[in-house]
Protein backbone atom coordinates (compact mmCIF):
# COMPACT_ATOMS: atom_id res chain seq x y z
CA UNK A 1 0.00 0.00 0.00
CA UNK A 2 1.18 3.51 -0.81
CA UNK A 3 1.41 5.70 2.30
CA UNK A 4 2.16 9.40 2.33
CA UNK A 5 4.41 10.35 5.18
CA UNK A 6 3.70 13.49 7.14
CA UNK A 7 5.65 16.58 6.03
CA UNK A 8 6.41 15.03 2.62
CA UNK A 9 5.49 16.61 -0.68
CA UNK A 10 2.58 14.61 -2.17
CA UNK A 11 3.70 15.32 -5.74
CA UNK A 12 7.23 14.16 -4.98
CA UNK A 13 5.79 10.91 -3.59
CA UNK A 14 3.64 10.49 -6.70
CA UNK A 15 6.62 11.17 -9.00
CA UNK A 16 8.64 8.58 -7.10
CA UNK A 17 5.84 6.02 -7.45
CA UNK A 18 5.50 6.80 -11.17
CA UNK A 19 9.25 6.43 -11.64
CA UNK A 20 9.23 3.08 -9.83
CA UNK A 21 6.40 1.85 -12.03
CA UNK A 22 8.26 3.05 -15.14
CA UNK A 23 11.26 0.96 -14.12
CA UNK A 24 8.99 -2.01 -13.50
CA UNK A 25 7.45 -1.93 -17.00
CA UNK A 26 10.57 -0.74 -18.81
CA UNK A 27 11.09 -4.23 -20.20
CA UNK A 28 7.94 -3.77 -22.32
CA UNK A 29 9.49 -0.70 -23.98
CA UNK A 30 6.71 1.55 -22.72
CA UNK A 31 6.77 4.37 -20.25
CA UNK A 32 3.85 4.64 -17.86
CA UNK A 33 3.73 8.40 -18.36
CA UNK A 34 3.46 7.94 -22.14
CA UNK A 35 0.94 5.12 -22.14
CA UNK A 36 -2.04 7.47 -22.17
CA UNK A 37 -3.20 10.14 -24.60
CA UNK A 38 -2.87 13.54 -22.95
CA UNK A 39 -5.49 16.23 -23.47
CA UNK A 40 -4.66 19.88 -23.99
CA UNK A 41 -5.53 22.24 -21.13
CA UNK A 42 -8.37 24.63 -21.99
CA UNK A 43 -9.83 27.80 -20.51
CA UNK A 44 -13.38 28.85 -21.40
CA UNK A 45 -15.06 32.11 -20.51
CA UNK A 46 -18.19 33.81 -21.71
CA UNK A 47 -19.51 37.34 -22.00
CA UNK A 48 -22.65 38.90 -23.44
CA UNK A 49 -21.31 38.59 -27.01
CA UNK A 50 -19.99 35.05 -27.01
CA UNK A 51 -17.50 32.58 -25.64
CA UNK A 52 -13.72 32.49 -25.84
CA UNK A 53 -11.83 29.21 -25.63
CA UNK A 54 -8.06 28.91 -25.36
CA UNK A 55 -6.17 25.64 -25.60
CA UNK A 56 -2.49 24.98 -24.92
CA UNK A 57 -0.97 23.19 -27.92
CA UNK A 58 2.82 23.56 -27.68
CA UNK A 59 4.72 21.92 -30.53
CA UNK A 60 1.60 21.47 -32.67
CA UNK A 61 1.43 22.98 -36.15
CA UNK A 62 -1.80 24.83 -36.96
CA UNK A 63 -2.19 22.51 -39.98
CA UNK A 64 -2.33 19.54 -37.56
CA UNK A 65 -5.25 20.94 -35.55
CA UNK A 66 -8.90 20.21 -36.34
CA UNK A 67 -11.69 22.13 -34.60
CA UNK A 68 -15.33 21.05 -34.92
CA UNK A 69 -18.52 22.30 -33.32
CA UNK A 70 -21.57 20.04 -33.14
CA UNK A 71 -24.42 21.77 -31.35
CA UNK A 72 -22.99 22.83 -27.99
CA UNK A 73 -19.97 20.48 -28.11
CA UNK A 74 -16.58 21.82 -29.19
CA UNK A 75 -13.93 19.26 -30.16
CA UNK A 76 -10.23 19.97 -30.72
CA UNK A 77 -8.16 17.16 -32.28
CA UNK A 78 -4.58 16.95 -33.48
CA UNK A 79 -1.12 15.47 -33.08
CA UNK A 80 1.52 16.34 -30.49
CA UNK A 81 5.09 16.54 -31.67
CA UNK A 82 6.45 13.01 -31.80
CA UNK A 83 10.17 13.52 -31.30
CA UNK A 84 11.86 10.15 -30.98
CA UNK A 85 15.29 11.63 -30.38
CA UNK A 86 16.56 10.15 -33.64
CA UNK A 87 20.33 9.79 -33.76
CA UNK A 88 20.72 11.89 -30.62
CA UNK A 89 20.44 8.86 -28.33
CA UNK A 90 17.89 7.30 -26.00
CA UNK A 91 15.66 9.29 -23.68
CA UNK A 92 16.90 9.76 -20.14
CA UNK A 93 13.56 11.34 -19.12
CA UNK A 94 10.45 12.03 -21.17
CA UNK A 95 7.64 14.21 -19.84
CA UNK A 96 6.20 15.86 -22.95
CA UNK A 97 3.17 14.28 -24.54
CA UNK A 98 3.38 12.70 -27.97
CA UNK A 99 0.80 11.22 -30.31
CA UNK A 100 -2.78 12.10 -31.08
CA UNK A 101 -5.13 14.02 -28.82
CA UNK A 102 -8.81 14.84 -28.78
CA UNK A 103 -10.55 17.14 -26.34
CA UNK A 104 -14.30 17.75 -26.28
CA UNK A 105 -15.97 20.33 -24.06
CA UNK A 106 -19.57 21.40 -23.69
CA UNK A 107 -20.23 25.07 -24.37
CA UNK A 108 -22.78 27.07 -22.34
CA UNK A 109 -25.04 27.22 -25.44
CA UNK A 110 -25.05 26.28 -29.10
CA UNK A 111 -22.56 28.62 -30.76
CA UNK A 112 -23.23 30.64 -33.88
CA UNK A 113 -20.46 29.24 -36.10
CA UNK A 114 -20.93 31.74 -38.94
CA UNK A 115 -18.91 34.33 -37.00
CA UNK A 116 -16.44 31.89 -35.42
CA UNK A 117 -12.74 32.70 -35.50
CA UNK A 118 -9.70 30.53 -34.73
CA UNK A 119 -6.20 31.94 -34.20
CA UNK A 120 -3.00 30.10 -33.29
CA UNK A 121 0.03 31.87 -31.90
CA UNK A 122 2.99 30.72 -29.79
CA UNK A 123 1.43 27.35 -28.96
CA UNK A 124 -1.94 28.80 -27.90
CA UNK A 125 -5.14 28.20 -29.88
CA UNK A 126 -7.76 30.92 -29.33
CA UNK A 127 -11.33 30.40 -30.50
CA UNK A 128 -13.88 33.20 -30.48
CA UNK A 129 -17.47 32.04 -30.91
CA UNK A 130 -20.51 34.26 -31.23
CA UNK A 131 -23.46 33.85 -28.94
CA UNK A 132 -26.81 33.30 -30.70
CA UNK A 133 -29.05 36.39 -30.49
CA UNK A 134 -31.81 34.47 -28.70
CA UNK A 135 -29.46 33.61 -25.80
CA UNK A 136 -28.04 37.10 -25.32
CA UNK A 137 -29.15 38.89 -22.17
CA UNK A 138 -31.76 41.54 -22.76
CA UNK A 139 -32.70 44.57 -20.70
CA UNK A 140 -36.35 45.13 -20.12
CA UNK A 141 -37.77 48.58 -19.66
CA UNK A 142 -39.83 48.83 -16.53
CA UNK A 143 -43.00 50.84 -17.11
CA UNK A 144 -45.17 52.35 -14.47
CA UNK A 145 -48.90 51.79 -14.51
Amino acid sequence: MFAIRKNRDVWREFESLSSDMDHWIRGSGRSLARSFSAEPAVDIWQNDDGVIVTAELPGVSPEDVEVTIDGDVLTICGNWLNDSGGDEGAFHRRERSAGTFSRSVRLPWTANTSGAEARYENGLLKLTLERPAETKPRKLTVKSS
